[in-house]
């Protein structure tokens, strides 16, 4: 676990989630609440922040408003004889324009010197050299979470975590419907999309995937190939033998 293994949280620290009520936010929620840290967060509506705060969250606050969040962190934190996070589990923009207001660097003024900014997002996201020019105190990771259920998963089914509020869509023809409702960010928990019949892979098919290069292009390669897939086609790069070479340098076995 990120809080664990990388900021070494400890009871009594103080630690802030973003996006709280995901998956990934609902899974730091419940690991640092069992650790004993004092545990803030942000959500993007009502319900919930209504759901984090019966959870035991000290202070949840806006994932959407950023001088809302500023204020309400800067007043829980006044009512705490000033203190200061521990560590920022983040997974927000740094880019106003795609509306989260700069969370990174509000967050930032909130984050003691020596404290820990771990970074899981995906895009929007700050350089090493950004983080060291405007806070070289902090200690700032970035950490791929589709890589941690391959390399630890005993994590995940060990009985150790409680189950995620999730909801089901049956059927690759629901699949508009559940982008629709993750395009709102409206959900607790996860999105499933449950598909019961089989892969079927046709014979003498190349299977063209466009953003191929990413994580879930290269999830989606290895599936294809593992199914039986005679070859795929990376979208986002120049031929096959590229998409192949880059494939082979990611240890897919079977091409």
């Amino acid at each position: 676990m990120a809080l664990g293994e990388l900021a070494c949280l400890q009871a009594g620290q103080r630690v802030l989630v973003h996006a709280g009520a995901g998956g990934v936010g609902l899974t730091a929620v419940q690991y640092a609440l069992r650790l004993g840290a004092v545990v803030y967060a942000t959500a993007g509506n009502q319900d919930k922040q209504n759901y984090l705060l019966q959870m035991g969250v000290k202070c949840v606050t806006s994932s959407r408003d950023g001088q809302k969040f500023q204020e309400q962190m800067a007043t829980a934190l006044a009512d705490e004889n000033n203190a200061q996070l521990d560590v920022v589990l983040n997974r927000t923009e740094s880019l106003p324009s795609r509306g989260h207001d700069n969370f990174i660097g509000r967050s930032l003024s909130f984050l003691r010197d020596g404290g820990v900014f771990i970074e899981i997002g995906k895009r929007g996201i700050w350089t090493h050299d950004d983080m060291t020019k405007v806070r070289p105190k902090v200690q700032y990771k970035v950490l791929a979470m589709d890589t941690i259920c391959n390399e630890d998963p005993a994590q995940m089914v060990d009985g150790a975590w409680e189950p995620l509020p999730f909801r089901v869509f049956e059927g690759l023809g629901a699949c508009s419907e559940a982008l629709q409702v993750l395009r709102k960010a409206e959900q607790i928990g996860k999105i499933v999309l449950s598909v019961p019949s089989p892969l079927r892979i046709r014979e003498g098919a190349t299977y063209l995937i466009t953003g191929g290069t990413g994580a879930l292009g290269l999830a989606v390669s290895r599936a294809l190939l593992e199914e039986g897939a005679e070859a795929t086609q990376q979208g986002d790069l120049g031929s096959e033998t590229q998409a192949r070479e880059f494939l082979m340098q990611k240890d897919v076995d079977k091409l």
